[in-house]
């Protein structure tokens, strides 16, 4: 097997892999949309465990926790975002290849309070240990540079940033959302019997928090999913028609006519 047979296999394999990621990403976010359409709203006062959803007004339950972002007390936030090491280029120094560009590193956090969710009748603790956080309220944003980088962001990058690159110049580009108190949400999971009463729990599946209303919420998932099944068809085309097309037999160069090497013209 030569060389082009090598790159194409390889291709192939790459395009199968990649479209198989995205196809089973599709599946679970139609499963999820699925779950939003297929499960009524539980009365809360009357809740069983097993697969459920409810509406109703996030009401705190202890103590609130601060969003490394904004700073806005709330039951949970979930912050994202990218540490840019920046190219030792703009600073003057040219020692090896990786100088010449900057290295992005992707950061998370999360933290939750005790919290619930129901009306003035009864309300259900929520755990959301895991879960998909899709709110549409606004999005706090932030940027820093290195030295305005504050002390509780280093923390949090200090568990996804090697030791080695921590003393470089870096800028950290945050995003975060926040449930706060007397927000109105839905959440579709599991309810599991706890010590102290049922609760929402990542069981099964991940809990879906969101304040959309069902069909807007279920249309969002199923548009996200035939998004993800697209890039997973253009994908297996790409690579698999540029592997194909390597695994073909190449045509021998054409070899110079005896006798005509080295013969100059006078």
């Amino acid at each position: 097997m030569g060389i082009y047979q090598v790159v194409g296999v390889g291709l192939l394999l790459l395009g199968v892999g990649l479209s198989g990621i995205l196809i089973w990403g599709a599946v679970r976010t139609l499963q999820t949309a699925s779950r939003i359409e297929n499960t009524p709203i539980s009365d809360i006062g009357r809740i069983e465990p097993g697969l459920r959803k409810v509406r109703g007004k996030v009401v705190p339950l202890g103590p609130l926790v601060l969003s490394p972002v904004a700073g806005t007390p709330c039951v949970y936030f979930e912050m994202t975002g990218v540490y840019t090491i920046l190219a030792r280029r703009k600073f003057g120094f040219y020692q090896n290849p990786a100088d010449f560009r900057d290295t992005m590193i992707p950061i998370r956090d999360s933290k939750t309070s005790a919290w619930a969710i129901g009306d003035d009748a009864a309300t259900i603790r929520v755990e959301p240990t895991d879960c998909e956080l899709t709110l549409g309220l606004p999005c706090h944003k932030k940027k820093w540079n290195s030295h305005e980088i504050p002390d509780h962001i280093l923390d949090v990058s200090d568990r996804f940033v090697p030791d080695v690159l921590r003393d470089d110049k870096a800028v950290v580009d945050c995003s975060e959302k926040c449930i706060v108190p007397g927000t109105e949400l839905m959440v579709v999971g599991d309810v599991v019997q706890t010590a102290s009463g049922p609760a929402f729990a990542s069981v099964a599946h991940p809990l879906l928090i969101t304040d959309d209303s069902d069909p807007i919420a279920s249309s969002k998932h199923r548009r996200w999913a035939l998004l993800q099944l697209g890039i997973a068809a253009l994908f297996f085309f790409v690579f698999g028609y540029i592997g194909t097309s390597n695994l073909k037999p190449k045509a021998d160069a054409p070899q110079p006519a005896p006798g005509k090497i080295g013969v100059q013209k006078k």
